[in-house]
């Protein structure tokens, strides 16, 4: 079988000169190389393709690079472009591991022999130190052939060979835990590539030419946690004078809300329903959905842990609070639109979730929440009623 390459696909992306150069993270990177796995894994627009094209062109390590496609789900096709990816670094690489795909007459190649060829012409051809970058890899983790052969790959490669992985969703599998387990992964996460004030104030100048003040740039990576994207989407309307800037930031323009629509938009609607309506929640786990949401929204018997569950591997701006049980929280510049859309889309529900939500509180002894939930709904006799329990001491509104 023999399938084209796209050759811009196995080519590291240009470094654009607007870019900003985060020190910190790629002193991270240097230290952490060292690692035979390495994990970028963010939501979109954190800056991790960004990052890696900054320390590829930086870097004195070599460095191969596969863009992956949407339509790189196709094992034959994924398996090409990851030889080619390597062959265009290493033009003496390729011609046993792609004579093995060529020869392959199954529907599918044989991985666990397909590994052991390609991993002993890396350690047989290339005999220098160097990175493997496999970008957008969320686009065929789910494709279980394709995780199995990366998951093996990992463990049979030469030391020298450093695979690093960026995703929107969680790198999971049996060899990949046990590494993780065994101290042997290295990774970025959200937190770290979340932008500071410094950071954000270093791209308003660099790329739009707009100085703003340290107690705005801290307003600004407060209110979007650091995600660059959506500051830059917020804030695009209004480049000039630092009010207007604030302003838009604080209302979130027409661009954010259709780069949430679109997010939204792909998901599935079980998914999509979930997102919504666990919106109302500022922390939830799978508990709490079954308490509040299952009587309202669904038949008793939802699978809350595996909704719960994948919205945390897909990545979908939320992030995991708390210790023990795993508890949720969205972005609150994601949760804000969810709950306009909430609002929009499910206002009578909305209400009774709320209400549902209110009484859950009282019967775990949250008082004062669950009063402030009553007095959201205006529901007076609830609030009278918690009142003359004498459990809570304030009778007027905040």
């Amino acid at each position: 079988m023999h399938l084209p390459v796209i050759r811009t696909a196995v080519l590291p992306p240009q470094r654009r000169t607007d870019i900003l150069s985060r020190p910190r993270l790629l002193e991270i990177l240097n230290q952490l190389i060292q690692y035979k796995l390495f994990l970028i894994i963010a939501p979109a627009g954190y800056g991790k393709t960004s990052l890696l094209a900054d320390f590829a062109h930086q870097n004195t390590l070599p460095v191969c690079w596969y863009t992956i496609g949407r339509y790189d789900n196709d094992p034959w096709r994924f398996l090409t472009h990851f030889v080619s990816a390597i062959t265009q670094r290493y033009p003496n690489f390729g011609n046993s591991s792609l004579a093995f795909l060529q020869d392959s007459a199954q529907d599918e190649p044989d991985l666990d022999l397909f590994v052991t060829v390609i991993s002993n012409e890396i350690g047989d051809l290339i005999k220098e130190p160097f990175a493997f970058v496999l970008d957008d890899y969320h686009l065929v983790s789910a494709k279980p052939s394709i995780s199995a052969f990366t998951n093996r790959l990992v463990q049979a490669m030469p030391d020298h060979c450093h695979l690093v992985i960026a995703s929107r969703n969680r790198v999971s599998g049996p060899e990949i835990e046990m590494m993780i387990a065994h101290s042997l992964v290295g990774g970025i996460g959200l937190k770290d590539l979340s932008f500071s004030a410094a950071e954000i104030q270093a791209v308003l100048l660099r790329s739009h030419n707009n100085m703003v003040s340290v107690a705005l740039a801290e307003e600004l990576s407060k209110k979007t946690e650091g995600w660059i994207t959506g500051l830059l989407l917020s804030i695009q309307p209004a480049w000039g004078e630092q009010n207007a800037v604030w302003k838009a930031a604080q209302s979130a323009g027409t661009n954010l809300d259709r780069f949430w629509d679109l997010l939204l938009s792909d998901q599935p609607d079980a998914i999509r329903e979930f997102l919504l309506f666990t919106s109302i929640f500022d922390d939830f786990n799978a508990n709490l959905c079954e308490a509040v949401l299952g009587p309202v929204t669904c038949p008793v018997g939802a699978d809350w842990s595996g909704l719960t569950q994948s919205v945390l591997h897909n990545n979908l701006f939320v992030l995991p609070v708390g210790e023990g049980a795993i508890w949720l929280r969205y972005h609150a510049l994601f949760r804000d639109y969810l709950r306009s859309r909430l609002d929009q889309e499910y206002p009578d529900l909305k209400d009774r979730i709320l209400r549902k939500l209110a009484e859950f509180c009282a019967e775990e002894g949250e008082w004062e929440r669950a009063f402030d939930i009553y007095q959201s709904l205006d529901d007076q006799i609830a609030m009278i009623e918690l009142v003359a329990t004498g459990k809570i001491v304030r009778h007027e509104k905040r």
